[in-house]
């Protein structure tokens, strides 16, 4: 299996997140889940966005 994480989160030691198209890391020792959140985001923010209604998946109405 040749998985490669793009990022890996260990709370309270470390957050290593890899470069893109490279085997090299850079390591965050201080604020690990912050560090994560905003590589989150910002990768979150890569992708194409598309309306989802969430509402079709239950059979209640909830005020519509």
């Amino acid at each position: 299996m040749g998985y490669r994480p793009n990022a890996v989160c260990i709370l309270d030691q470390c957050f290593i997140v890899r470069k893109a198209y490279t085997a090299d890391t850079l390591v965050f020792p201080k604020h690990a889940l912050m560090h994560f959140l905003v590589f989150l985001s910002q990768s979150l923010e890569r992708f194409p966005k598309y309306h989802l209604d969430l509402s079709k998946y239950f059979t209640d109405d909830y005020g519509a």
